[in-house]
């Protein structure tokens, strides 16, 4: 193999191991992108894939979309005062969350969004309640993507049922 070819697929595999750590599809991945020498795209869907470790902790990752169609109750989070200077304006945050097999959720990480809005988002959704993911027909553990919007003026703790 060439020198800029092996070049190419260490490249490809530090993105993909970055993305999806300690898979065993990561060999696979790496020729699928790298095999014509053409740049691919590497699709989000592809990635919902059982992972050996890593940030998902052996979890199936769900994409969020598909996991708000199973959201039973959320709870809206609490606007932090002083959260911005000057006037307060809504934020939006997005979470990276365990979701149990029996729809409960545990916040794992803030994945992009102010910090200070941090705490309180996390405090909501661990009271948001989910149908379980089936897999094969049983019930499992996933990781996924939650949002979280701050709107000022808006009561915190209204229950919503989106999905019941």
């Amino acid at each position: 193999m060439s020198s800029p070819k092996k070049k190419q697929i260490g490249n490809a595999e530090k993105i993909l191991r970055s993305l999806v750590p300690h898979t065993s599809l990561i060999a696979w991945l790496v020729v699928c992108v790298v095999s014509s020498g053409v740049p691919h795209h590497v699709s989000g869907s592809l990635l919902l894939l059982q992972s050996g470790g890593g940030e998902a902790g052996g979890k199936l990752f769900v994409p969020g979309p598909t996991m708000a169609g199973q959201c039973t109750t959320m709870v809206t989070p609490r606007y932090p005062i002083g959260a911005l200077a000057g006037k307060p304006e809504p934020a939006l945050l997005v979470l990276r969350v365990r979701i149990s097999r029996t729809g409960n959720l545990s916040p794992l990480y803030v994945v992009s969004g102010p910090t200070a809005f941090e705490n309180e988002a996390m405090n909501a959704v661990r009271t948001w309640k989910y149908r379980p993911y089936l897999r094969d027909g049983e019930p499992v553990d996933v990781v996924s993507d939650v949002s979280v919007t701050f709107t000022p003026g808006k009561a915190a703790g209204i229950v919503t049922h989106p999905n019941r």
